[in-house]
Formats: structure tokens, sequence, C-alpha cells
């Protein structure tokens, strides 16, 4: 008797369990199981590369070693320290930096001041448009080569200066020291000043037309109307395309590439520049995994300190 109600208890458990597994289940919708599997995929992407890259840069590891990376001598924090105390890693850190702010500037400058000429009906708007966006379309190889070749010695550059100066004139722009950085700056910005000009455009379309209208019934101008009405409601769309553009440019690397390889010397190598150099071709993989979460890190916190406008109005807002 004992042993049958034990039994019958375990079963009546089990069903039980069973029953509410179903039920769980059941409230789950299809469309998430859809995803899931791409999901997994997606974490595993993540998840292995990311141990794997944490572990490197605590180990001193080489390919040409010749034994698994899990098995590679620990060394701590050398390879940080080792960073920390190389000079062209900060500075390539450092000019990455520049570029990204220098380019992120006028990308930003251009962007709103075609964003602004467009937000009004005139003839063929629509085409204009779209011809300010096909340098967007580029992948950045063709982009690379294209101001490769605007930019050699006997190339249209050179030749339009000649005419305008009015004798011969033939610089080596990718060859000189001081200049050499200018033409990764005008390729970057030639190719995606229009993500930025389509951003602020459909910020500015967006705005609530009502306020835009009651300005002009109470007598603003067009400038007041921009800076003090337009602009303060753009401030969360220019946080945003400022961030996404900043994340994009900091992992530059076909232009710089393809137009200097980062030279002459080390003078244009930005940090993507340098981890390919060091990474791949002298081989220091645990180097360059310290170098990338050093990298990460104070990209990291450079975003945060930039979006925490954005959150705390974000925050306002919902309060």
């Amino acid at each position: 008797m004992d042993l049958n109600s034990t039994a019958s208890e375990d079963f009546d458990s089990t069903t039980t369990r069973q029953s509410i597994f179903k039920r769980i289940l059941s409230k789950i919708p299809f469309s998430v199981w859809l995803i899931v599997p791409v999901e997994c995929f997606l974490l595993f992407l993540l998840i292995v590369p990311s141990v794997i890259s944490i572990w490197l840069s605590f180990v001193e590891w080489q390919p040409t070693f010749g034994i698994p990376i899990f098995d590679a001598p620990f060394v701590g924090f050398e390879n940080f320290v080792g960073l920390f105390s190389d000079e062209r890693f900060i500075m390539a850190v450092l000019r990455t930096f520049l570029i990204t702010g220098i380019a992120v500037t006028i990308e930003f400058l251009i962007g709103l001041g075609l964003a602004v000429l467009c937000d009004r009906e005139f003839p063929f708007r629509k085409f204009f448009v779209l011809c300010l966006l096909m340098p967007m379309m580029l992948v950045p190889l063709v982009v690379g080569n294209n101001f490769f070749l605007l930019f050699q010695p006997t190339g249209p550059i050179n030749d339009i200066i000649s005419r305008v100066i009015g004798h011969d004139f033939k610089f080596d722009w990718l060859a000189s020291p001081d200049y050499a950085l200018f033409p990764i700056l005008f390729a970057e910005i030639w190719h995606w000043y229009p993500l930025m000009f389509l951003i602020m455009l459909s910020g500015l379309r967006a705005l609530p037309p009502n306020q835009l209208r009651a300005a002009d019934v109470l007598g603003s101008s067009k400038i007041q109307t921009f800076f003090r009405i337009k602009i303060p409601q753009l401030v969360p769309v220019i946080l945003i395309a400022i961030v996404i553009r900043c994340m994009e440019i900091f992992k530059m690397f076909d232009e710089v590439f393809i137009l200097t390889k980062g030279g002459p010397g080390t003078v244009t190598e930005t940090i993507s520049v340098y981890m390919y150099k060091i990474g791949l071709k002298d081989f220091r993989f645990s180097y360059v995994s310290a170098g990338a979460w050093i990298v990460l890190a104070v990209c990291v916190i450079v975003f945060t300190l930039l979006l925490k406008p954005l959150l705390y109005k974000t925050e306002k807002l919902e309060e």
C-alpha cells in the first residue's frame, strides 16, 4: 500500500511538472522560437572569442610557440604594463581619437548644413538627396583606391592646384609625414558625411510642426527658430549620430591601409592598423589582445560620457 501510494505520488508530481513545463512553453510565442537558434549562435560567436581574448591577454602566446593556447605561460598584467609604456601604441590611440574628433566634427557640420538645406521643398529635391547619399553606398575599398589615385603626385588634386597657382605642382601627399593625414581625413569625411546628413534630415523632419508654426506666428526669425527650437530638440538625435560615427570611425582600417598603410613610418597609424601589424605580421597575439581590451575600456568610458546628457534628458522626460 505504501509502495503504491509512493509511486502514485511520484507519478502525480512528474505529471504536474510536465504540465507546468508545457504551459510555460505554450506561452512562449512561436516568433521567439524562430530567433532562439540565431541568438544562441550569436552568443556563441560573442562569448567564445571574448573568453579566448581575455585569456590571451594574461598569457604569453604566439602561433610559432607550438603549444595550445590554454597551455601558454601565465604572465599576469605584463602585457598591459608593456602597452602603457609602448609609445607607438599610445600614439596610435591618440591619433585615432584625433582623426575621430576632426572627421566627426566636420561630418556633423556638413550633414547638418545639408539637412537644413534639404528640409524644404524645391525642384529635384529627391534627386539631390539621392546624389548626396551616394558616397555612403560605396565600400571602403573603392573609396580608398579612388582617393589613392586622387592624391598621387600626378593626380587630379595636384593638377587642380597647378592650374590655380599657375605653375607645375607635384607634391606626394601620401609620402609626406606632415600632410599624409589629410587624404585620410578627406576620404573618411567624403565617405560618411551622408550618414550624418541622413540622420539630421530625419530628425528635422520629425520635429513637431505646431511648435514651428507657433514660432512663426510669434515673429521668431529663422535663426532664432533654428537655435532655440530645432537644435534643443535635435540634441538626442545629434548625440546618437555622433556616438554611432565615433564607434564606426574608431574601427577605421580600409582607407588608412590602402592610402598609407600607416606610413610614412607610423605617422598615420591608427589603432586598427597598429593591431593588424602587431597581431598578423609580428604574431604577438597576447599583446594585441591586451591592447584590444584597453581600447574597449577607453571607448566605453568615452561613449558613456557622450551619452550621459542623452540619458539625463530621457530620465527627465520620463519623470
